[in-house]
Parts: structure tokens; C-alpha cells; sequence
């Protein structure tokens, strides 16, 4: 639904009361920070809110003065926004106070707040590598070995701010050193490009998806999977852990206007 945040149960399966953000006339756009408690929307109008959640419940809605601007990244708790453009313009939005900084980065589409959030990972046109952005300064500094032999399509930081995965269109998936940005190992298996990454809070565990309609689970960074789930009709485009690790939530687009959500034990 348009303008609307649906909330489940996760034991029982079952939907508890939506909450609304916008008419059903003014399509919504949305972003959820890592950490489950902020929300940031923008309508129809290209109206910017940034919502406080606590146990599923919105509150202090509070306007951002970017109209129509493509919202990148949210940061854990709101502190931060980081906003794109068409020109490859990158903007860092502190909350409150508004922009610290603006950069340049070619292409940005792809964005992962470190779990410090003192970082920000951005893919860059042409290089198969990520780049880092320090959310104080704005400084860039960017892969200099070969990494993916083409785009970055997901990206996702492991627990701690050390290690970051990153899968590609050519199938692979790489973990990279946060300090060094070389790449530690490189995980084989799907055969297609990899739609989504998702680690678990304990930090051992990396569940992918991608275009051949696979979900893979890897540990340890070996780099071959441990188990292969192949019972989704169709492209899973979101992964994702429960807090605890304990559940693996698997999301797919089942027709033009719904969504299946699959809940694993991990």
C-alpha cells in the first residue's frame, strides 16, 4: 500500500496495525536505518520525513529540507541521511543541523553506513571495487586492486567496522578489509548476478541472493556455501537477520502489486 509501514508478528506470522505516512494518492519511497529506529519517507510531492520508531510506534516526524532528492542511506537512530543526485553529487545530511558536506563520486547508487557510522561505502562507475567515504571530512578513498569485473549490486558491512561484503554482476562475492580495501576472500557458487547481502549480528554468517533465484548461505568467509535454498519461485530481492540471528527473513515480489516474506530458522 501507498504511504503505508505494515507491521508483523514474527512468531505467529500474523499482521499487526499498519501505520500510515501518506494518502494512498502519494506514492511513498522509504528507507529503514539498520538498527530498526528510524524511518525516513518522501511522498509524492518529494516531502522528506524522518520518523523516530520505538517497538514499531512512529514519533517526532521531523522535515528535511532536500525536495526530490534520492535518498541513499539513513544512519543508525537518524543522525544522519546521505543524499545523491543526478549529477553524482553525494550529500552528507546530519540530523539535526543540516548538510556537513558534498562530494563528487561518479555513479552513486549503492550505499552502506559502516556500523560505527563514522564511514560510508559507496560503489563508483566503472570500478569493481567500493570506496569509502568519511562521513566527518567527506575524504574518498577508493579500491586500487581488481575486484568485480563489472558493477557493485550489493553491498552489506559485516558486525565491528573491519570487513565489508560487496557481490557483483559477475556472481561473485567478495569480502574486502575496511583499513586496506584489498580483498580477503571471494565466495563462488551462484550463477547469476547477486541481487542482496545480509550478515548475521554475530558476524559469522553471510546470506546471499541473487538473479538465479538462489539463496545461499556461506560461514566463516569460506568460500564455499554450506547450504543452498532453492524454494523461491522467484528473484529474492531482500535478505535479512533477526537481532538475535536466530531468523532469516527472505523477501520477493509474487505478483505487480504484492510481496512474499519467508521466515527461516537460521
Amino acid at each position: 500500500e501507498h504511504g503505508a509501514l505494515c507491521r508483523w508478528n514474527v512468531p505467529r506470522g500474523e499482521p499487526l496495525p499498519t501505520l500510515r505516512f501518506a494518502s494512498a494518492k502519494a506514492p511513498v519511497s522509504d528507507l529503514l536505518s539498520r538498527d530498526g529506529t528510524a524511518l525516513v519517507t518522501r511522498d509524492g510531492d518529494g516531502n522528506i520525513t524522518l520518523w523516530k520508531l520505538k517497538n514499531g510506534l512512529a514519533s517526532m516526524p521531523a522535515t528535511v529540507d532536500r525536495p526530490h532528492a534520492l535518498i541513499l542511506a539513513i544512519a543508525s537512530q537518524g543522525k544522519a541521511l546521505v543524499f545523491g543526485d543526478a549529477n553524482g553529487r553525494v550529500t552528507y545530511w546530519a540530523i539535526p543541523g543540516g548538510s556537513r558536506w558534498t562530494r563528487f563520486v561518479s555513479a552513486p547508487w549503492l550505499t552502506a553506513f559502516s556500523p560505527d557510522g563514522r564511514a560510508l561505502a559507496v560503489n563508483t562507475f566503472g570500478n569493481g571495487g567500493p570506496a569509502l567515504l568519511d562521513v566527518e571530512t567527506g575524504e574518498l578513498r577508493s579500491s586500487r586492486e581488481p575486484g568485480h569485473k563489472g558493477p557493485i549490486s550489493a553491498m552489506e558491512f559485516f558486525p565491528g567496522p573491519r570487513l565489508l561484503a560487496t557481490g557483483g554482476s559477475d556472481n561473485t562475492i567478495r569480502i574486502w578489509d575496511v583499513a586496506t580495501l584489498q580483498v580477503q576472500s571471494t565466495l563462488v557458487g551462484h550463477t547469476a548476478e547477486i541481487a542482496a547481502l545480509a550478515v548475521a549480528p554475530d558476524g559469522e554468517t553471510l546470506v546471499s541472493s541473487a538473479h538465479d533465484h538462489k539463496v545461499k548461505v556461506w560461514r566463516d568467509r569460506s568460500p564455499e556455501a554450506i547450504l543452498t535454498i532453492d524454494d523461491h519461485p522467484s528473484l529474492v530481492e531482500r535478505v535479512c537477520f533477526s537481532p538475535d540471528s536466530s531468523t532469516l527473513a527472505t523477501c520477493l515480489k509474487s505478483s505487480a502489486t504484492e510481496y512474499r516474506l519467508f521466515l527461516w530458522p537460521a
